[in-house]
């Protein structure tokens, strides 16, 4: 493969990222695996006929592509990774592509051919039975990853209509080539941006390391066992310019600092961290030129089966890493259905420490394409809600407290804002913190001498959020105005909750993602218990259905799925009223959150249990002592045994 190819697909992987980081919040942490998308795009490129294939090669080549040189770098891709995972010892690393294709389906030879060029298994599976193709599929994807992997498929990707899914799986496991010291690992500031800081395990080490620097930041790069691949961790040398960094760097630049850097010693910290990442990669490679392979009406993928109909419908990749003073783990999956140089200065004493948001790569320098990218910023957003609570202007006789709610929009349209004027008044903030929805600042020095109130009533600001909702619709229940439209709340990325109003009534629908059959089963139990300890006369009528939407959501665009359920409170003007409003928002608020909590924790102790019970077995096994049964020999030294 010519290096001009691998350039070409490195400036791809840089775009690629640069959309993906543009599509998230700032603050966030992201990791990708650009080998894990190219493999699972080139299995779809091999089935791509006409305008679909050209698409496909522009945006990785650009105008200049040819049908040769893609294939080639799908090759070529696979034959790097499956050459290094079988000749290295001390590292780890495991490449599995498989096409999952419906029962019955045949598919076209030159295809077969095609992508067992990249190693790709082939099996058949029924996707008009949904649960145990997601179920096979997202076991595969587990197994391959190590279990760093989970659930890739969601409830309600998949569907009877489906014909295929394109997976790749990755994982990388690799010990430095020195390990850092446990004991040299401190608690330490990491400053997150200008207002948020945490603390973080700080590994630290002073030796030689790859180094390079320019005006806007130093790159530190760090040997796994073996040297064939390297971190490299760029860290800008503003301390919260990563932004910057990242928008004016350039894949020719970073080519640059990994050809002109050089081995000197250097004082490093760096932190400790474990994060996941999902990303959905279909609005990002649309807007990179592939946006014909999703179309139902002009993808043409004539190349996989003799069917005309077939195209994309999601692609979605997930991807997980963890860096400690051993090494590094990650592991990544992909489904697809269907500057001036600066000179170093080895003289001086250089320090690299890394305590604000950087950009790492794990790759193998002979060719420079990552097999793990991404950004570190010491935050993750928790079910699309985050919190910082700050000293504005660093003055110490004043707290902020911030929030920020995913479906902030949707909130707008309910009044959220006058919602929280209302209920907090003068602590309202006029402009909120960069980055957050809502704002309270607190004066410290004009704080009651009664703050018992204050404090509560701050402690429920996520709570009043949503009760903006809640009050209006009630609100129109009260007042017999049963005409107005359904609120649709999307308050996790893929739950949603509905709330309609009634004469006699107003109903709330939350839908549940249930990862697997346990989830499902337990959570079921829970909802029984609750329906079957209310109070007849007072308690509201709980409802729940696994898979369809309850009658109240026909003809919506509500998900079908074996692993989504409904659950459905028809409140009544006992429980919308005022005297009961309060505490029946408070019980819906944190319903969802509850749910999940008790289905987690019920797991953990039935786990724990299980464990219990096998150390027990395994005391007892260890004492039970086999029979020996001596051996009986001839006068010619030949063992016999007696036949029963």
């Amino acid at each position: 493969m010519e290096s001009k190819s691998f350039n070409e697909v490195t400036e791809f992987i840089w775009k690629l990222f640069q959309k993906i980081k543009s599509s998230k919040r700032v603050s966030e942490c992201i990791i990708l695996s650009p080998m894990s998308v190219l493999l699972a795009i080139g299995m779809a490129y091999f089935g791509a006929a006409g305008k679909t294939k050209l698409e496909i090669q522009r945006a990785i080549f650009g105008d200049t592509a040819k049908e040769k040189d893609v294939r080639a770098l799908f090759v070529e891709i696979n034959k790097i990774l499956t050459t290094e995972s079988k000749n290295f010892n001390k590292v780890k690393l495991l490449v599995a592509n498989c096409v999952y294709i419906q029962e019955g389906f045949k598919l076209l030879t030159p295809y077969v051919e095609d992508i067992k060029k990249i190693s790709s298994d082939i099996i058949e599976v029924d996707f008009m039975d949904i649960k145990e193709a997601r179920l096979v599929i997202n076991q595969w994807i587990c197994n391959k990853t190590e279990r760093k992997i989970e659930n890739l498929i969601p409830p309600g990707l998949l569907q009877p209509i489906t014909t295929s899914v394109i997976a790749n799986a990755i994982y990388f496991k690799a010990q430095w080539a020195r390990q850092f010291e446990i004991q040299n690992t401190v608690n330490s500031d990491f400053f997150c941006d200008e207002i948020r800081r945490i603390k973080v395990k700080m590994m630290r080490d002073k030796q030689e390391f790859y180094y390079y620097e320019n005006e806007i930041c130093q790159l530190l790069g760090i040997s796994y066992k073996e040297n064939n691949f390297w971190m490299y961790i760029l860290l800008p040398k503003q301390r919260f310019a990563l932004e910057e960094m990242e928008n004016s760097l350039t894949s020719s630049q970073l080519a640059e600092m990994f050809q002109n850097g050089a081995m000197v010693d250097v004082t490093v910290k760096i932190p400790k961290f474990t994060f996941t990442s999902a990303l959905n990669m279909k609005d990002v490679l649309t807007e990179l030129g592939m946006g014909i392979i999703f179309d139902g009406e002009n993808a043409d993928f004539s190349k996989i089966c003799k069917r005309k109909d077939i195209f994309v419908s999601d692609i979605l990749h997930k991807a997980f890493l963890e860096v400690n003073e051993e090494g590094t783990e990650a592991a990544a999956a992909t489904a697809v259905t269907m500057t001036d140089k600066a000179a170093v200065m080895p003289s001086k004493q250089l320090f690299f420490v890394a305590d604000h948001p950087f950009l790492f790569l794990i790759c193998n320098p002979k060719n420079c394409i990552p097999l793990f990218l991404g950004r570190y910023t010491g935050l993750n957003d928790f079910d699309g809600v985050a919190y910082h609570m700050s000293n504005p202007n660093d003055d110490k006789n004043k707290i902020m407290l911030s929030i920020y709610l995913s479906y902030y929009e949707e909130l707008q349209e309910h009044g959220i804002n006058e919602r929280i004027r209302q209920e907090y008044g003068v602590y309202v903030a006029e402009i909120p913190e960069p980055q957050y929805n809502i704002s309270l600042i607190y004066d410290l020095t004009e704080i009651p001498q009664k703050y018992d109130d204050l404090i509560f009533k701050a402690a429920r600001l996520k709570r009043n959020c949503l009760a903006s909702v809640f009050e209006k619709y009630f609100e129109f229940q009260e007042r017999g105005d049963a005409g107005q439209n359904r609120a649709v709340i999307h308050y996790r990325e893929d739950e949603t909750m509905y709330v309609e109003a009634k004469s006699d009534r107003v109903t709330v629908i939350f839908s549940t993602v249930f990862n697997d059959p346990a989830d499902i089963i337990i959570g079921k139990i829970f909802l029984q218990e609750i329906h079957g300890k209310r109070a007849s006369q007072t308690a509201p009528q709980v409802i729940f259905s696994l898979g369809e939407p309850p009658l109240e959501l026909k003809n919506s665009n509500a998900r079908i799925s074996e692993g989504i359920g409904y659950v459905t409170f028809v409140l009544l003007p006992k429980h919308t009223c005022k005297a009961s409003r309060d505490n029946t928002i408070d019980l819906l608020s944190i319903f969802r959150s509850y749910l999940h909590y008790h289905i987690k924790g019920t797991k953990a102790f039935i786990q724990s249990r299980m464990r219990s019970k096998t150390d027990e077995f395994l005391k007892i096994l260890n004492r039970a002592k086999p029979k020996v049964i001596p051996e009986r020999k001839t006068i010619m030294g030949r063992t016999f045994e007696k036949e029963e």
